[in-house]
């Protein structure tokens, strides 16, 4: 394959580029993360069902949006908002030590969420920018989050009645940081390689990577809300975080690394595809997992906290005496009432009927249990114990609708992962949400898989 003179000077370029934005952390910060082009891959983005709803004017319109903030930043400030859209089409570091990232806030809807962050951005914490235009884009991030624009020295600084924002220019490179040192820290790092995170082997493989987004956690500072956080499994060494655009799924690959043998959490999870099409929710959690798969059944109930836990205790009972995964469908929509099925493979019926007579009563010839105002029926298909606050009736009714396994989008995508064995399985019908939350059909779909491989606990979270 030939490749032209124009095409190798501009991978040249992108590399040297990229090793100095990296170049920019320090080897006693706590994470990085790299965004590379990050707005020309909004184009890219669109070719994904869910984002082209939430980008598109005919669904949520946050293009139009984000694109009438920065015309009015425009006016206001007199720079053109060109200078911020090719700071934005370029690499972009984050970086910081001391706090904790949250991956779910990361996929947060609401520009002003990100205006926030940028002007509370930690004392220990620092943004790097590439710009030919330091001044100019200095005044339009003054205007887009509402600060006033001071130059002390080698610094300018956005003020306001309560924060702060320190900014130096180096080379082609706006650094923003909470505090003079944090800049300073990050400039030290860029000038001299000793200072430098990048150094780090693992660092080195991961830069190699040609995904979008990037990113690099230490220790326990970086958490994700989906998986499930098992106790003994808290000792993490690093963290790795990477995305891409794949056809029409955006995807995330988790990576973390952690002492011991967790082999043992795994399960089949090809029963799944046979639960009931009965909601627009669907887990599968390895019962070896213990508490942590029993709070994943309770997340569905509210109520007083210590009604909430008993009923976690009971469930971790039940899970005892089962064994591979329990699978739970549900309903997320706007009503309060809403469907709750759970199927637990038991090892035994004795042992599990003698938590049920322990705790619950029989009502027409059903178990009962009230939990937090929710009436929850027990009974045996085959081997497994369902768990629902639908009747024998209700629930023989909507199993007849059909199973997980009747959704393309399911086959297709579990299909691709490939992974038989896992301690977390979710899968999420998104479309159906969006037209029961706004009426607007969309066809969109998320699947989330948890499990071990070779000292990793590997994450995989795919929209469509």
């Amino acid at each position: 394959m030939k490749i032209s003179l124009s095409m190798l000077a501009f991978l040249l370029i992108s590399c040297v580029s990229l090793s100095f934005i990296t170049d920019f952390v320090p080897e006693d910060y706590d994470f990085f993360i790299l965004f590379r082009s990050f707005y020309t891959h909004l184009e890219d983005l669109k070719n994904v069902p869910l984002f082209d709803f939430i980008l598109k004017k005919e669904g949520l319109g946050l293009e139009f949006t984000v694109n009438s903030v920065l015309t009015d930043t425009e006016e206001k400030t007199g720079v053109s908002k060109d200078v911020f859209l090719d700071s934005l089409s370029k690499n972009i570091l984050l970086s910081a030590k001391g706090v904790t990232l949250n991956f779910d806030t990361m996929l947060s809807l609401d520009v002003n969420y990100y205006l926030e962050i940028l002007k509370n951005i930690g004392t220990s914490s620092f943004l790097v920018l590439e710009t030919d235009h330091p001044l100019g884009l200095s005044k339009f991030i003054a205007g887009l989050t509402e600060t006033k624009l001071v130059e002390d020295g080698e610094f300018f600084i956005f003020q306001d009645d309560s924060i702060s924002i320190f900014a130096k220019h180096v080379d082609n490179f706006l650094v923003l940081g909470g505090s003079k040192l944090a800049v300073e820290s990050a400039v030290a790092a860029y000038t001299n390689k000793n200072y430098r995170l990048v150094q780090n082997e693992v660092v080195q493989k991961l830069l190699k990577e040609d995904k979008p987004l990037l990113g690099f956690f230490k220790g326990n500072s970086f958490k994700m809300n989906m998986g499930m956080n098992l106790e003994k499994a808290k000792k993490t060494e690093y963290v790795i975080l990477k995305g891409w655009i794949e056809e029409n799924s955006l995807r995330f690959d988790v990576l973390q690394r952690i002492d011991g043998n967790f082999e043992k959490y795994e399960s089949d999870s090809s029963y799944m595809r046979s639960i009931p099409y009965a909601g627009n929710y669907f887990l599968g959690v390895s019962v070896s997992g213990g508490m942590e798969a029993a709070r994943k059944v309770t997340e569905w109930f509210s109520g007083k906290s210590e009604e909430v836990e008993r009923f976690a205790g009971i469930m971790r009972d039940i899970l005892e005496k089962s064994m591979g995964k329990v699978y739970i469908v549900g309903e997320i929509n706007q009503e309060t009432t809403i469907n709750f099925v759970a199927l637990f493979n038991a090892v035994e019926r004795n042992p599990i009927e003698d938590i049920l007579r322990k705790y619950g009563r029989v009502e027409d010839g059903t178990r009962i249990m009230v939990i937090a105002n929710t009436k929850l029926r027990f009974f045996w298909r085959g081997d497994r114990l369902v768990m629902t606050n639908l009747t024998r009736q209700e629930y023989d009714r909507i199993f007849g609708r059909g199973k997980l396994s009747d959704d393309p989008a399911y086959t297709y995508m579990t299909e691709k992962c490939g992974v038989k064995k896992d301690v977390l399985r979710i899968y999420v019908d998104l479309g159906d949400i969006i037209e029961k939350m706004v009426g607007i059909k969309v066809s969109s779909k998320l699947l989330f898989i948890q499990y071990y491989d070779d000292g990793f606990f590997k994450y995989r979270l795919e929209v469509m």
